[in-house]
């Protein structure tokens, strides 16, 4: 048996008078049963949301459901999820469920699936073949649009978010998992996992412990984030690592000094690796790096840092939990 959860999002929505919603009449297991050999689907409801608005305490709820199907009963869970934040819960499960004996597979859809340009039920059909292959992880399994002639397979954690023009879904580090094509999951020579897991049960029963999280651009008015409210900041960096550090507002680096939080900046390319002036006073300013990490992984790992009871938060954001740091 398989079992199929389902959040809500395109996958789970039907068009109609041209609005995308929610739709109780949309049946992805009856589908698609419907298309090819009959899988026996278990089929779970934890969350019905549109995915932009998913809020943690929702992921809570999908983190209480997978743990609720890793009985021994399912040879693999799929996870239907909507495609806007399909990055962050990716990570989410891919780091707390890591060491997973079966398969985890999260999938998404273009188009709402009555459609006959989306390609949601070709994703749940990779998803299903993945999950009779034997295969241990978590993953995230998106086909680029309808037509295409073989079906992606994320590690899970590493999935960067799609574009807002084609649609298409990256992977921080650029190297997929693998692929689908004409019914055989295929895996990537070049793909290695990254070894050196944290190696410890994590758990997260709620996310009452919020995270700030930003991003840099030109000008950002740090005179203007409060961080009140936040256990810790996570700040992203431009691609070489770098923030400004110049001006009485727009300097991170005051920021940061000025911060009664936790801060952490990401995502620097290794602890021998030649630093930029702005970065090397950033560092000096006491800010904790986080190295060759994507934007989406850094957000949900300190949620998970400072909403578990079990270890030291700093300790959880310096190891790898599900292959979502890069060497």
């Amino acid at each position: 048996m398989t079992a199929l959860i389902l959040t809500g999002g395109t996958i789970g929505s039907a068009a109609d008078s041209g609005t995308i919603n929610l739709s109780g009449r949309v049946k992805p297991a009856e589908m698609y049963n419907s298309l090819y050999p009959p899988v026996d689907f278990d089929v779970y409801r934890p969350v019905n949301t549109l995915s932009e608005n998913i809020l943690p305490h929702d992921w809570g709820k999908l983190i209480r459901a997978v743990e609720d199907c890793m009985t021994g009963k399912y040879k693999g869970i799929i996870i239907a999820h909507g495609s806007d934040t399909l990055a962050y819960t990716s990570a989410l499960i891919g780091m707390l469920f890591a060491d997973t004996d079966i398969p985890i597979c999260l999938i998404a859809a273009d188009y709402p699936t009555e459609d006959e340009r989306s390609n949601g039920i070709d994703n749940l059909r990779a998803a299903v073949l993945l999950t009779e292959s034997g295969e241990r992880g978590v993953f995230t399994v998106y086909k680029k649009y309808h037509h295409a002639q073989s079906t992606d397979i994320y590690p899970a954690a590493r999935l960067i978010e799609a574009d807002t023009y084609l649609d298409r879904f990256g992977c921080y580090g650029g190297e997929l998992w693998g692929f689908e094509r004409d019914g055989k999951i295929v895996r990537n020579r070049n793909y290695r996992t990254v070894g050196g897991r944290f190696g410890k049960k994590i758990k997260v029963s709620s996310f009452d412990n919020k995270i700030l999280f930003l991003r840099p651009y030109p000008a950002l008015d740090y005179s203007a984030v409060d961080t009140d409210g936040y256990k810790a900041v996570v700040h992203y960096s431009y691609h070489a690592g770098t923030a400004c550090t110049a001006g009485d507002e727009t300097s991170f680096l005051s920021f940061a000094k000025n911060c009664k939080k936790d801060v952490y900046f990401a995502s620097l390319k290794g602890e021998n690796a030649a630093l930029y002036d702005t970065t090397a006073r950033i560092l000096a300013g006491g800010v904790v790096p986080v190295y060759n990490i994507s934007p989406h992984a850094l957000y949900v790992k300190a949620l998970i840092a400072y909403n578990q009871h079990g270890f030291d938060p700093r300790e959880i954001m310096k190891v790898n939990l599900g292959d979502e740091v890069l060497p």
